[in-house]
């Protein structure tokens, strides 16, 4: 990685927004890069400065903004497109200049949210969190759990496995985390919790038919195991028959032989 690539990096890796290769590559590179070092300084003074302003504005603007901000990137990249080079050239150079206003406001207008509230076990913004994303599932080994998510900002939610809300953002995350080891770690969390949660036998059940990670599939597996229901045994079915990983195929059979049904007699011969 060189130093043009890791100075545009850096406001990404402050946000949230590598991927865990890509900020693997740019701290490596940091490490022996005493520039692109100063770099970071600066857009972290920058971040300071900013977490200092006191924006006194409605959350509301920040949808507004941002749905503002798209109009204008998308119409910038029309024109682009359309190489349409009819307007003046003062309008040219608005463009990119009211999008980045736009983006100056909702980050503002994100700084100006309101801060985490809550007492007890469970912390997090108050009402319900829009657009969240899960990044990072820590267990403690005491039956409790943390979760690192994305909303406006990175924040950090806890609470126990007893918690409706941290259940489905765990639930959630079998789904949406982008990361196959998050998957993996929070489907392990949750296998205990299917026999007592028609919600979580769901994710485990769709994430062993349709995550594109064989690691993850076999994690589904796992917590599927002792499940003697019908739909479970559907669904190992269909597995069994579709599945492109000769280990899951064969996982599958084991779980299906050790429950005897008539049913699947015509499954494991076909």
């Amino acid at each position: 990685m060189n130093c043009d690539t890791t100075v545009r990096q850096i406001p990404l890796m402050l946000y949230g927004e590598l991927t865990f290769d890509e900020e693997e590559n740019v701290q490596q590179h940091l490490d022996t890069c005493e520039v692109c070092q100063g770099e970071l300084a600066r857009a972290k003074a920058l971040h300071t400065h900013l977490d200092a302003a006191e924006a006194d504005v409605p959350a509301a603007l920040l949808v507004d903004a941002r749905r503002r901000l798209r109009l204008n990137v998308a119409a910038t990249g029309e024109s682009r497109t359309k190489r349409s080079w009819s307007w003046p050239q003062a309008a040219v150079w608005w463009k990119p200049a009211a999008a980045m206003a736009l983006l100056t406001v909702g980050f503002l207008a994100g700084r100006g949210l309101p801060a985490e509230v809550g007492s007890g076990a469970f912390r997090m913004a108050s009402g319900v969190p829009a657009a969240t994303r899960v990044r990072f599932v820590q267990p403690d080994g005491a039956g409790r759990v943390q979760i690192v998510v994305e909303e406006v900002t990175q924040r950090v939610l806890e609470g126990g496995l007893q918690d409706n809300r941290i259940r489905s953002l765990l639930v959630a995350a079998t789904r949406e985390a982008n990361d196959p080891g998050v998957r993996v770690e929070t489907l392990d969390l949750l296998k205990g919790q299917s026999a007592s949660s028609a919600e979580v036998r769901r994710a485990l059940l769709s994430a062993l038919q349709n995550d594109p990670n064989p690691g993850v599939r076999l994690k589904a597996l796992e917590a599927l195991r002792g499940r003697t229901d019908g739909e479970t045994r559907r669904v190992l079915g269909q597995v069994l028959l579709t599945d492109d990983n000769p280990g899951i195929r064969t996982q599958a059979i084991d779980l299906l032989t050790q429950q005897q049904g008539p049913e699947m007699v015509g499954v494991l011969q076909e």
